[in-house]
């Protein structure tokens, strides 16, 4: 669905972001189960995402220092609630999104992440902890679709 939904006119933009949601959804996949999010591939990923990101698009390059300065509060405030590998992934991300995407992109992470959790919980199956990528990912995905 997403390669007839991004293809459907070929051109630089939505092949890039298509490569986006795809490797997301990869390393979505490996978070969900292992609760890392594998360093080769985000690093490989991250490479061709600058590569492209910063020829196709305007680059906003203060908002990822934004991002590591609110990590760095919460996790005074919420020792070990969000992983490191959550941060240099929101850090790339935010290089690519306006401060309101961002924002929403957190929001509607969270809220379904919150739903997860609840749903869970009302099945008496309350998580220990949960992986953030695949909220993230259904955030991103948003936020694109909005875009077309």
């Amino acid at each position: 669905m997403l390669f007839l939904f991004f293809l459907a006119e070929i051109n630089g933009v939505q092949l890039w972001q298509l490569f986006w949601l795809l490797s997301t959804l990869v390393l979505a996949v490996i978070n969900w189960d292992h609760f890392i999010v594998e360093e080769k591939i985000f690093f490989f990923t991250s490479l061709i995402l600058l590569g492209g990101g910063v020829w196709l698009f305007s680059v906003h390059w203060k908002q990822p220092l934004m991002v590591c300065a609110l990590y760095y509060f919460s996790q005074k405030i919420l020792p070990n609630s969000l992983g490191l590998g959550d941060l240099w992934l929101i850090a790339l991300w935010s290089l690519f999104l306006s401060g309101h995407e961002l924002l929403q992109l957190l929001l509607i992470a969270s809220a379904t992440g919150l739903v997860f959790y609840g749903y869970q919980v009302l099945r008496q199956k309350t998580p220990e902890r949960l992986p953030f990528v695949p909220f993230l990912f259904i955030g991103l995905l948003c936020i694109l679709l909005n875009h077309r």
